[in-house]
């Protein structure tokens, strides 16, 4: 059973009366303060005084989870600011409070919540706005979905639910901006909202975008991507500044007014949604083709690595528009495949990505076996030198990858199994960032769920991996071909052979 405790100082709450209102609260004095300076109150009559003379009331009496998110608007740090994780968090009700009390301290404030459909905002919002904010003192109009309040600050709640219906959004201007349940949104819809969060107060308040949301949405990879993990494509975005990026993580030990029966209901969930909503993953989402992936035991760095003297592959995924990929693999004595490093390239010719490629190889101390995808040799009808022959001749010799997808996604599962002394058979150097990025991002193709859609154009990294593996018939079994040190009769011998076997002699 989950105990709520308090994120700073890890007391067990307490439940108690406050300003008129029983609330939950941390008993320490340094917190309760904390929250208390953030609480939002009321004056309302004392039957018990003369006429006219009123009491305040709470009627907001934040948790620590939801003060930290407000100090961080405050601070004027960051410029987006993500809230949430297992369900439970309290997330939807902290933003809508966040709003009223910027819209309360900040006159002339303009503030926007929106959910992807209109019921998603009824349920969540609209229906319990009214109340609420006429217990602040505003007038709601319920046609316009507009809280009005009377230091001139506004608070609209609207929806998205058309991606393309973002262009309602694009001419106006919002000092805060809050997109609740952030992995329903598409990424560019998203992006495009969130490009109204634009200000011209003089009062030191920067605009900014305070977005909730659980994982596990359909959306969840994107969010994971910028949020969590901040490893996004700096070819694709290049002003991508991590450091303006924060995430709150909130779960069921974060909201003492959650009964047990909830946390009954979570851990009533299927296995994949119990993980995202109780456990708070962000390494699970439906249509997830790889739900077995997980960035915790699959990415390690084995300590006083060295390919020397190894077996080694190398997977080639060729992109001149699209990014092309280069993994390096080794193969251990134990059928244990390590894949130490990544080399993704886009906008390059050829001839600078074979050279790229042959001095990693030099420098790590490697000649590998290079499978690369079929497209890179040229028709029976080709005049000039294919891109098959420009990386011989900068000592990149490749091999054909076998292409067949579904068996070759099969390979991929298998490798990510665990081998008999529990550990996976496949594990990745954290170097590897594109490859680790986008593994788990990879979704079932809409008409061929036993394929990967390879429309997301995620998919390079995983394309050179199949590639990679399909040079290898299964984890834990171990060639027995003999292997002769460098510069030995042994070792040209078998380099001419396989130069041979691959029509590459003379080169």
């Amino acid at each position: 059973m989950i105990i709520p405790r308090c994120c700073w100082c890890g007391s067990r709450f307490k439940y108690g009366m406050v300003e008129k209102a029983a609330v939950y609260y941390c008993p320490s004095a340094a917190c309760f303060l904390r929250c208390r300076s953030r609480a939002i109150s009321v004056n309302i009559p004392n039957p018990d005084r003369k006429s006219g003379m009123e009491q305040p009331r709470v009627v907001y009496f934040p948790l620590p989870k939801q003060v930290e998110v407000m100090e961080a608007v405050e601070s004027g740090r960051y410029m987006r600011i993500l809230t949430g994780g297992a369900r439970g968090g309290s997330k939807s009700h902290g933003i809508r409070w966040l709003h009223y009390a910027m819209a309360l301290k900040y006159p002339g404030l303009r503030t926007l919540i929106l959910r992807r459909t209109f019921p998603e905002l009824e349920a969540t919002h609209i229906l319990r706005a009214e109340p609420e904010t006429r217990m602040l003192g505003a007038e709601y109009g319920r046609t316009s979905r507009i809280i009005r309040w009377s230091n001139g600050s506004i608070t609209k709640f609207s929806h998205s639910a058309d991606p393309d219906e973002v262009t309602t959004f694009l001419s106006s201007e919002w000092d805060l901006i809050s997109r609740d349940e952030l992995v329903t949104f598409e990424r560019d819809q998203a992006f495009q909202i969130a490009s109204s969060a634009r200000s011209t107060r003089d009062d030191g308040w920067r605009a900014v975008c305070v977005d909730g949301t659980n994982p596990g949405g359909p959306q969840a990879a994107w969010v994971k991507e910028w949020y969590i993990d901040k490893e996004v494509d700096r070819d694709e975005y290049p002003d991508y500044d991590p450091d303006q990026y924060l995430f709150v993580p909130a779960n069921l030990h974060d909201n003492p007014y959650l009964g047990a029966d909830y946390e009954r209901s979570l851990r009533d969930l299927p296995p994949m949604l119990r993980k995202a909503y109780l456990d708070g993953s962000w390494d699970i989402w439906p249509g997830q083709f790889f739900p077995e992936f997980d960035r915790a035991r699959h990415v390690r760095e084995w300590g006083g690595f060295d390919p020397r003297g190894r077996r080694v592959f190398c997977g080639v995924d060729w992109g001149y528009v699209a990014p092309g990929v280069c993994l390096w693999a080794t193969v251990t004595d134990e059928g244990l495949l390590y894949v130490f490093d990544e080399y993704t390239f886009k906008m390059t010719v050829c001839g600078e990505v074979a050279q790229e490629i042959a001095r990693r190889s030099k420098a790590w101390g490697v000649r590998p076996t290079y499978v690369a995808d079929t497209q890179m040799w040229g028709g029976a009808d080709q005049t000039g030198e294919d891109m098959a022959e420009t990386f011989a001749r900068f000592r990149v010799p490749l091999v054909q990858a076998n292409k067949d997808r579904v068996n070759g996604w099969a390979r991929l599962r298998h490798w990510l199994r665990d081998a008999p002394n529990g550990q996976p058979w496949l594990q990745i150097h954290p170097r590897c960032a594109g490859l680790i990025r986008t593994w788990p991002q990879q979704q079932s193709a809409a008409h061929k769920p036993e394929d990967v859609d390879s429309d997301s154009g995620t998919d390079h990294h995983v394309d050179a991996m199949r590639y990679l593996c399909s040079a290898r018939p299964a984890p834990g079994m171990v060639s027995s071909a003999r292997r002769y040190p460098e510069g030995t009769l042994g070792a040209m011998k078998q380099r001419e052979a396989r130069l041979a076997r691959h029509g590459l002699v003379g080169r």
